[in-house]
């Protein structure tokens, strides 16, 4: 019995010793499973069936997502995908691509190929190989969650930072383990690419890790102020820089220091990407250390990996790719305008597809001031927006398309964009001045040729 007791006095001082160790429900996980139905202690209620919404893909959305609003220009000359009819036209825009996620957003975390979010009343979805939904943190949001496309685990840091909440994403369930630092507070979490180690930082720069369910060491010889730590990209190696350019190799299957390297000081951030460590200087410039070979390389590696970023701002989670594209929006009445004539200020008035008024110079067909005149008439329409006064031709749109004989015409409005709708024409050809283009007409005399502007390139804002 002595030895049994010694036993359990030193395995009692090892768990101690250990700064970061799971915690298991025990008794009390009995105790509220009798209660009610629950799964663990942070999480309550077992998941749903996957709502019909939750999409396992998200890169695949949100191309359904972009696809839907900013078709491409091929899609333009489709009259069947773009879906307008002769009661109703098209307005193409450039428009920055922003499509919404998701609202009422406390914290995120991961990107396109694997995404979790949790709502502010603590709600968890998961986007990605093993999407999850209906989870939710009884003690509130948390304030940071991590995992990786191809890790079955998801971390979640509680509102005190001091733990770590691990959900197994397979089942959709809590994995009823939790590590909890004593004493300190977690800064950030880094999830090895098949998820079967976990490293953590503090605030005060320590490293702690192993598995990803636990328990954790601490991981020695790092001076503090962390500028980069993760995995390499075979898995089992953390790498982690400290500001004074301190590199260290940790084994996580032995458990131990496998070398040390030490770039000297002047860098002012760091990252890990695959087997290389990108800093950057005090002055801007770049370096990249190669952690195969331990040696500076020749390389220039652009930040992030994916082109399609996030943006969260005010509880609102969307895409934020930098890109302007063409968005269309399905305007439900009959393509129309109003142009006037004024034989006294020799100009044209144009009520425009916008609902905006521009006026033009009768002469010239340039866009000019805005003119006051008594003698307005109104000049007949066609479907083809051509108009005859005072024996000249003007052309408000232009063909863009024909397939047989349906035609699509195009007119351009200055600070509004494309308006495209479809006429039936007597007569069948095919036509296509050139691909993926529009035209812009900027002059409104009908023998004035327009531009045309490439539809594949990224439009002006």
């Amino acid at each position: 019995m002595s030895t049994i007791r010694c036993m359990r006095e030193i395995l009692l001082f090892v768990i101690l010793a250990v700064v970061l160790a799971p915690h298991s429900l025990g008794a009390q996980a009995a105790q509220t499973e009798s209660r009610r139905q629950v799964v663990g202690e942070s999480y309550i209620e077992p998941p749903p069936p996957s709502a019909p919404e939750l999409v396992s893909n998200l890169k695949d959305y949100m191309e359904q997502r972009l696809h839907a609003y900013y078709p491409s220009a091929q899609e333009i000359y489709d009259s069947a995908s773009t879906g307008f009819g002769p009661f109703s036209y098209v307005r193409l825009k450039p428009v920055k691509t922003t499509p919404i996620l998701a609202g009422d957003i406390a914290v995120y975390g991961g990107g396109l190929e694997a995404l979790a979010i949790m709502s502010k009343d603590s709600r968890l979805r998961v986007w990605g190989k093993y999407p999850c939904s209906g989870l939710r943190m009884v003690n509130g949001p948390a304030k940071l969650l991590e995992l990786t496309p191809n890790s079955p685990w998801l971390a979640a840091l509680d509102k005190d930072r001091s733990t770590i909440r691990m959900v197994d994403l397979k089942s959709c369930r809590s994995a009823n383990v939790w590590l909890r630092a004593k004493n300190k507070k977690i800064h950030a979490i880094q999830f090895s690419r098949f998820g079967d180690w976990v490293a953590v930082e503090t605030d005060n720069g320590e490293i702690f890790a192993g598995p990803s369910l636990g328990p954790l060491k601490p991981i020695p010889n790092l001076a503090g102020g962390m500028l980069a730590f993760g995995f390499s990209s075979y898995d089992g190696v953390l790498i982690a820089m400290d500001s004074d350019g301190r590199i260290v190799f940790w084994g996580m299957r032995p458990g131990k220091l496998l070398g040390e390297m030490n770039l000297g000081k002047g860098f002012k951030t760091a990252r890990i990407e695959d087997d290389n460590l990108v800093l950057e200087r005090n002055d801007g410039t770049q370096k990249v250390w190669n952690v195969i070979t331990r040696a500076f390389v020749d390389a220039k590696i652009k930040p992030g990996k994916e082109h399609v970023k996030l943006k969260f701002s005010n509880g609102t989670l969307s895409l934020d790719n930098k890109i302007t594209r063409w968005k269309k929006t399905v305007i439900m009445r009959h393509p129309s305008v109003m142009l006037y004539y004024s034989k006294s200020k020799n100009s044209l008035k144009l009520l425009d597809m916008d609902d905006s008024t521009h006026y033009y110079n009768a002469t010239t067909g340039v866009p000019q001031r805005e003119a006051n005149a008594s003698d307005w008439v109104l000049l007949p329409d066609n479907d083809k927006s051509t108009y005859t006064a005072n024996g000249k031709k003007y052309r408000l749109a232009d063909l863009a398309y024909q397939k047989g004989h349906k035609a699509l015409f195009c007119r351009y409005v200055p600070r509004s964009g494309f308006f495209l709708w479809w006429v039936s024409e007597p007569d069948s050809r095919d036509f296509l001045a050139k691909k993926g283009s529009l035209p812009k007409r900027t002059c409104v005399l009908d023998d004035t040729p327009p531009k045309w502007v490439d539809l594949t390139a990224e439009p002006l804002p």
